[in-house]
């Protein structure tokens, strides 16, 4: 059962916190340039990271949308192509933005009740961002307050100071370093698996701070590489036959594509039109089948596909990553129905 442990090769999970001004954008960008070549930035601050493209070079996708799910899709896109450095600018919005956490509770006509459909959502992101194979950095805004700091000679001064990052409670323990950023763009760690880093501070953070991590990454052995999917799924016998309903009678082709889709869909998984109305509904409230873009359509298959394998015995968590990590294996061309298919072929029991 238990066996000596050993230090692994890792990639980082690192949190900056600070209130506007402090540099969040520009630190993380100045480190993501030390750790990797390919840098992949998520960025939610209307084109804020940009503005550095003259000093940093690196690939951005702009959210327009801030729901947990966006966020999920664009880390496994930058994973899938290969990007060395993943930068989150910022996650905050994961939780206050647009369709983020806390509109898809309020859109909710029982607030409570709600989260019990939010907290897997906010639990996939964050699992996400832990099993991603690059580097991860990301920012969060953290709430603002103004104190008065009596100077030489007894002169009152006012000072911006952040405090609590706006995300989640608690959410800082999930990376291996979190760091405070004040308006002066001097790094606090508060919180660091890195023993050279803890309680450290550093002004402006770059090569300083990502040769220290650096170290630390690489100190150990070589990480295993293990297929999540082989592990919980072993490959089938040659002579299994997975039948997949796409033709199953009883579904009408209809003038709404995606209605159809997302039938054939769950007659592979299981669901039924009251299961794919409920996660419609809690993902994307208000729209109907025929108003999902195709984006969105794929996030419904997903939450579709995820829920399949929980009900095939496998922990909510653990489904997710596992989904994701054989989603980057998928050929890119595939549509809705045949990943579906190809997905529940792992779900056979024998």
């Amino acid at each position: 059962m238990f066996k000596k442990a050993t230090k692994t090769q890792i990639k980082l999970r690192l949190a900056l916190t600070g209130p506007s001004g402090s540099g969040k954008t520009f630190s993380s960008l100045a480190l993501a340039s030390q750790l990797g070549k390919r840098i992949a930035v998520i960025d939610t601050e209307h084109g804020s990271a940009s503005r550095y493209a003259d000093l940093f070079e690196f690939d951005v996708v702009e959210l327009e949308s801030f729901h947990p799910n966006r966020y999920v899709k664009a880390i496994m896109a930058a994973q899938q192509a290969g990007y060395d450095v993943v930068v989150i600018d910022s996650l905050s919005h994961a939780w206050m933005g647009k369709d983020g956490e806390l509109e898809l509770v309020d859109r909710a006509k029982n607030s409570f009740a709600a989260w019990k459909d939010v907290r897997p959502l906010e639990r996939a992101l964050i699992d996400t961002m832990l099993s991603c194979k690059c580097h991860l950095i990301a920012t969060m805004r953290s709430r603002t307050e103004w104190v008065v700091e009596t100077k030489d000679r007894g002169k009152a001064e006012p000072r911006k100071v952040g405090t609590a990052p706006i995300q989640t409670q608690g959410i800082e323990f999930e990376f291996d370093v979190a760091g405070e950023l004040n308006w002066q763009n001097t790094l606090t760690i508060t919180k660091s698996r890195c023993p050279a880093l803890s309680g450290q501070a550093f002004i402006e953070p770059g090569r300083e701070v990502a040769d220290i991590l650096k170290q630390w990454l690489d100190n150990g052995v070589a990480s295993p590489v293990v297929n999540e999917i082989e592990h919980h799924y072993p490959p089938l016998p040659a002579n299994t036959e997975v039948t997949t309903n796409i033709n199953q009678p009883g579904i009408a082709l209809t003038d709404n594509p995606n209605r159809d889709t997302l039938k054939r869909v769950g007659q592979m998984t299981g669901h039924t039109s009251k299961h794919i109305a409920a996660i419609m509904e809690a993902n994307f409230p208000g729209l109907k089948s025929d108003q999902l873009t195709q984006l969105e359509v794929k996030t419904v298959v997903d939450v579709m596909c995820i829920d399949a394998a929980v009900a095939n015995g496998m922990e909510q968590a653990i489904a997710q990553t596992t989904f994701n990590e054989w989603l980057t294996l998928q050929p890119q061309e595939l549509g809705n129905e045949e990943l579906a298919a190809q997905w529940m072929s792992k779900q056979v029991k024998f």
